[in-house]
């Protein structure tokens, strides 16, 4: 129901509008693409991880979208005054847990470039437990920071169209600070990760060149017509994990600049 004394402009009905819709696409993509990961993580472990950082994509989805689409088109922020602490408790536990999702992606895609074996033996539950830190740690750190009394939340206002406070009580509080510092830090724990990965992929593939070259040689002057006997279906499907695993450090690191470039 729209709020007394306000009526609905055709910039609210095409901002809201624009919000549900951009929500509801978004999470329809992100299910896709989960479930196409849910159907191949059994074999690729790295889909594991990815699908913990498409959760939290797709209920930002619903925070910085479809919710505030809702609050502009009714003009009434549906939560008592007294209700936004809380809610904000939440709404930083999203964003957190989606921003320290990047640093712990680097780190698989390290893990699995650098300890190939080890990674792909991975368990489901340790890999549960794993894609636990960056919630429990999201959630220690909304809770804790929302206990000081300097600390500024913010609420949704649908004449702004987003979130909002009082903008010079937040910045001389210290919460912008506060804010910055961690998004620096997560925009920063990526690279170190992906920067080792990138170098042992060059490593690798100079060692790879040069037993390749060997074996070669070897092949020729022992018999000039004997084969090379085929991998076995084993072999095969590993190192088909293997190609995938590396292929997705592409990929996610495209993702985490983006995801720089939108904090900048």
């Amino acid at each position: 129901m729209i709020a007394e004394n306000q009526q609905l402009t055709i910039e609210d009905i095409g901002a809201g509008l624009f919000l549900i819709f951009y929500g509801l696409i978004g999470i329809i993509v992100y299910l896709i693409v989960c479930l196409a990961m849910c159907q191949m993580c059994a074999e690729i472990v790295g889909f594991r991880f990815l699908i913990s950082q498409a959760i939290t994509d797709m209920l930002l989805m619903i925070q910085f979208g479809i919710w505030p689409g809702i609050v502009i088109l009714s003009k009434d922020e549906y939560l008592p005054e007294n209700y936004r602490w809380h809610l904000h408790i939440y709404l930083d536990f999203m964003w957190w847990a989606m921003v320290y999702h990047y640093p712990m992606v680097a780190w698989s895609r390290l893990a699995a470039i650098e300890w190939p074996n080890w990674f792909r033996c991975l368990s489901h539950a340790t890999c549960t437990a794993i894609c636990c830190i960056p919630w429990c740690i999201a959630l220690m750190q909304s809770v804790i920071e929302h206990q000081f009394d300097w600390f500024k939340p913010l609420y949704y206002d649908s004449d702004l169209y987003g979130l909002t406070t009082d903008w010079q009580e937040y910045n001389a509080s210290g919460t912008g600070r506060l804010y910055s510092f961690c998004n620096v830090l997560s925009m920063i724990l990526p690279f170190p990760f992906y920067t080792i990965a990138f170098c042992s992929i060059i490593r690798r593939n100079k060692r790879h060149s040069k037993s390749s070259v060997t074996s070669e040689k070897l092949s020729v002057t022992k018999n000039k017509y004997r084969r090379k006997d085929s991998l076995s279906a084993i072999n095969v499907l590993i190192q088909k994990q293997l190609t995938i695993e590396t292929r997705l450090i592409i990929p996610c690191l495209i993702n985490t600049i983006f995801f720089v470039f939108g904090q900048v």
